[in-house]
């Protein structure tokens, strides 16, 4: 089994390691995204499939399962995005869990696509680096100011927490948080 990166992020960001839970448990709720992950990447232009050796198919999988069964509280959550908000040094601990030169990638990537097929609507409506998960928690970096962490089921259409969503929305608004309001 290969390492699992964020649950050693995990693990660096808060007093306890973090833990996976079964993946069969998580498995039915997110087969239909996996599933669908499948066919984006695998499918042609003309709507066809590539036929592809099934192993490395698999074996992505089964990490993709894994990476979504990783057990964390709001406080993980909160102190994880601190971390990344922080370049990557707990802020508690004043370990470094991530080398800055990562930071600034992944949180462009957790603005481009942290939140599915709602990422857009969420960087118009709230304009902060974030990553959903689909046991309705929402881990939210504020970059050089604070992390967030929220915990709120049930899932919207989008695989993103509901009440979650909204405070974040909330959040970002009342506090001017949007990485662009200081331009306005």
């Amino acid at each position: 089994m290969k390492t699992l990166g964020i649950a050693t992020f995990g693990g660096a960001c808060n007093r306890r390691p973090a833990g996976i839970a079964e993946p069969q448990q998580l498995r039915g709720l997110i087969e239909g995204l996996a599933d669908r992950k499948v066919r984006l990447c695998l499918g042609r232009a003309d709507g066809g499939v590539e036929a592809v050796d099934p192993d490395p198919v698999d074996e992505a999988l089964d990490l993709y399962f894994q990476q979504c069964s990783v057990t964390a509280t709001c406080r993980d959550l909160a102190l994880m995005a601190a971390t990344l908000a922080n370049a990557g040094v707990n802020p508690v601990t004043g370990v470094r869990a991530l080398d800055p030169q990562y930071v600034r990638d992944l949180l462009s990537v957790m603005f481009t696509c942290g939140l599915y097929d709602y990422t857009g609507e969420w960087a118009y409506r709230v304009g902060l680096p974030a990553k959903s998960g689909v046991g309705g928690g929402i881990l939210v970096v504020v970059p050089g100011v604070m992390g967030l962490g929220v915990f709120s089921p049930p899932l919207d259409a989008h695989g993103n927490s509901v009440r979650g969503v909204r405070v974040c929305e909330a959040l970002s608004r009342d506090l001017r948080l949007h990485v662009f309001d200081a331009a306005t």
